[in-house]
């Protein structure tokens, strides 16, 4: 296929039951292939993560922090790329995913309630 598409990394910075890359390396190397070429028909334009599974908000701004740290290091490592999108926060903690520095936000549940899962 012919086609560019458009992609976030997902970057694990929350518990153990969520994916996403784990080790930075692996992370810059991926990030450094979409760089050179290797993966022309991939378009890094985000980073996206899903906060820790607690009401502790040090440690849900903490995961948050990191992650647009991560996407400023990568912009000053790979200019040519301008991944400038951050996913991150939902529901329950966009307002702290905005304040630090959000460009997109998950909200079902905020504007349709709990799934039914039955």
């Amino acid at each position: 296929i012919e086609k560019k598409i458009e992609v976030f990394f997902e970057i694990h910075t929350g518990e153990d039951s969520k994916s996403g890359y784990k080790e930075k390396a692996v992370l810059l190397k991926s990030v450094e292939n979409c760089a050179n070429g290797i993966y022309p028909h991939i378009v890094p334009k985000g980073l996206m993560t899903m906060a820790p599974f607690t009401q502790d908000e040090k440690l849900i701004r903490a995961s948050f922090s990191e992650l647009r740290n991560l996407k400023d290091e990568l912009n000053k490592n790979f200019p040519s790329l301008e991944i400038n999108e951050l996913s991150m926060g939902m529901s329950g903690d966009y307002k702290i995913a905005i304040e630090e520095g959000s460009t997109l936000v998950r909200i079902g549940t905020a504007l349709f309630g709990e799934r039914d899962y039955s």
